[in-house]
Parts: structure tokens; C-alpha cells; sequence
């Protein structure tokens, strides 16, 4: 943990909910502790944020490559095979992600 200087403590004190601020200083002891825990509860929230999402791009990509194994089609999310259709909310809605990621390239 880091030591906080006196003002930055006061500020993220205002800023935190008491309900927050409360159970933090039940645990530690101390509203110094108290708001270093929250930070450092952030700081490993920002951490696993990075793992999940890898990992939850890793999951999407596998399951579109077994279904385009399955259906002998890569292209199934844009033309799904027989007896499949998409409704026209779903069709809708990969037509704006297709559009989202063609922004996202340049």
C-alpha cells in the first residue's frame, strides 16, 4: 500500500458513500486504511477487468469458429444456413456491430 497525503484522504472521504466508507473502516480499523483498501480494491478490479475481457473474447471467438466448423460456412453470422434466420431485431443488431468495428479499424 502507498501512504496518502492528508488532502487526498479528505477528498476520496467526501466521496465515498458513508455505507461504502463504513464497512471499510469496520474492517480495517481506520479511515486512512479504510480508503487505501478501497483503492487498492479498485486497482486489482481494474487488473481482473483486463483478464475477463481477454478471456471473454478468446470464449467469443472459439464458439464462432465451432459454429462455422458446425455449419461448414464462415460466413454463418451473416448468412446463417438453413433453417435459420435472423429476425430483423437480430439482423439489425449484427448489421450495427459490423459497422461499430469497421469505425473501431481506422
Amino acid at each position: 500500500m502507498t501512504t496518502m497525503e492528508d488532502a487526498d484522504l479528505a477528498a476520496l472521504t467526501v466521496l465515498l458513500s458513508p455505507e461504502r466508507l463504513g464497512s471499510l473502516n469496520a474492517l480495517t480499523g481506520n479511515v486512512s486504511a479504510a480508503v487505501e483498501l478501497h483503492q487498492e480494491t479498485l486497482r486489482l478490479g481494474a487488473a481482473l477487468m483486463n483478464v475477463t475481457a481477454s478471456i471473454e473474447i478468446a470464449l467469443r471467438n472459439a464458439i464462432c469458429e465451432n459454429l462455422a466448423q458446425h455449419f461448414g460456412a464462415a460466413g454463418w453470422l451473416l448468412a446463417p444456413p438453413a433453417p435459420f434466420h435472423w429476425k430483423e431485431a437480430e439482423a439489425n443488431k449484427i448489421k450495427q456491430a459490423l459497422e461499430s468495428a469497421r469505425r473501431g479499424e481506422y
